[in-house]
C-alpha cells in the first residue's frame, strides 16, 4: 500500500532477523498498512531508517540486505544496533517489528494466547511503565 516491492523486501528480510517468524506472521503488510495511514513525518522516519539499514548493508558487503547470508544479516544488525549514527534507525524499526509481530496471530500464541480469551495485560509487561 506504501512501501514499494524493494522496501518491502527489505523489511521482509529484516524483520525475519529481528524477530524469527515474523516472515511467516507477514508482519510487512500489517507494517505496510500502518504506514499507509500514518503521518507524512513518520512514514519519511520509517523509509530513511529502511535506507540507512540497506545503505550500510552495500557499503559493507556490497549487496543489499535481503541478499545477505544469515551471518551478515546478523553481524550488519549487531554491530548497528550497538553503537553509532545508525542505532537510532535500528532501534525504530525493532519497535515496528517487534509490535506488529506481537499483534499477529503468531505473535499472540508465543505470549501463550490459545484464542479462547482476551488479555487484559500482555504477560511479562509491566503496567506501571
Amino acid at each position: 500500500m506504501f512501501l514499494n516491492a524493494q522496501q518491502n523486501e527489505m523489511l521482509v528480510a529484516l524483520s525475519e532477523s529481528i524477530v524469527p517468524g515474523a516472515a511467516q506472521a507477514r508482519v510487512n503488510r500489517f507494517i505496510d498498512l500502518l504506514l499507509s495511514v500514518d503521518t507524512p513525518e513518520n512514514r519519511e522516519k520509517f523509509v530513511t531508517s529502511l535506507a540507512a539499514i540497506e545503505n550500510s548493508a552495500q557499503k559493507r558487503f556490497g549487496r543489499g540486505f535481503d541478499r545477505l547470508t544469515a551471518n551478515e544479516k546478523d553481524e550488519l544488525l549487531t554491530s548497528i544496533s550497538e553503537v553509532g549514527s545508525h542505532q537510532k534507525h535500528f532501534d525504530d524499526l525493532k519497535e515496528w517489528v517487534t509490535v506488529a509481530y506481537y499483534s499477529s496471530e503468531e505473535g499472540m500464541r508465543e505470549l501463550g494466547w490459545t484464542g479462547e480469551h482476551a488479555f487484559r495485560t500482555y504477560p511479562g509487561c509491566d503496567s506501571t511503565g
